[in-house]
């Protein structure tokens, strides 16, 4: 019963440690995104300037 407990607990320490991996990449990757957005964003203004002269 002991020995269940304590594998029990190890297992649980890895699932939120892998949560917090998970939602730092998941952080990273949309942070990504949201940069890549914004400068095509950024460029289409641009262009759309440069049609308007």
């Amino acid at each position: 019963m002991e020995k269940r407990k304590n594998f029990l607990d190890k297992t649980e320490k890895y699932k939120y440690k892998n949560t917090i991996i998970q939602s730092i990449f998941l952080m990273g990757s949309l942070a990504g995104w949201l940069s890549r957005m914004y400068r095509e964003g950024i460029r289409d203004n641009e262009e759309e300037r440069e049609e308007m002269r």
